[in-house]
């Protein structure tokens, strides 16, 4: 890549600058993962087999198991931390399991019959918190390599 391109894609988006670019991320992860507690609490809440089902089927896969390891290689990427990228791996789990909860007590107070799930809370949350966290850390590896390596090449290939 000849240098002037180079130049232009730092000013665009400049890696060693503060504040840290990861911040859009959380704020794309928090609104999807809002929609899934939303449709979750709709459907656990009223109605099992609603018009959004479709939806909630695609979006509950893409939020706790697709886009983790897409959040954590971004986060990385744009420089931000380990930490930054767990909360990105473990908040789609956690609010999902909060959701369901909060379903399952509007649907109590409102005397609608409930169905008996097929394993206990615990045990679904856990497996996609569990998938959520490794993924994340997955994709922050690939992201950190990826960062690590376009600073070698941006540096000619010296050693820095």
């Amino acid at each position: 890549m000849p240098s002037s391109a180079r130049d232009a894609l730092h000013r665009l988006v400049p890696l060693d600058a503060r504040p840290r670019y990861w911040r859009p991320l959380v704020a794309v992860e928090g609104s999807l993962v809002a929609a899934l507690a939303t449709v979750t609490v709709a459907i656990a809440a009223f109605d099992h087999d609603t018009a959004v089902d479709p939806l909630y089927e695609i979006l509950l896969p893409v939020v706790l198991f697709y886009a983790p390891p897409l959040f954590g290689a971004a986060c990385a990427a744009l420089g931000g931390g380990l930490s930054q990228a767990l909360a990105l791996g473990t908040a789609p789990a956690l609010v999902w399991a909060l959701a369901v909860v909060v379903g399952d007590a509007v649907q109590a107070l409102l005397s609608i019959p409930a169905a008996i799930p097929d394993s206990p809370l615990w045990a679904i949350a856990g497996t996609a918190l569990v998938i959520g966290v490794v993924s994340v850390l997955a994709g922050f590896t690939v992201g950190r390599a990826g960062l690590l390596v376009w600073r070698r090449l941006g540096s000619g290939g010296e050693v820095a």
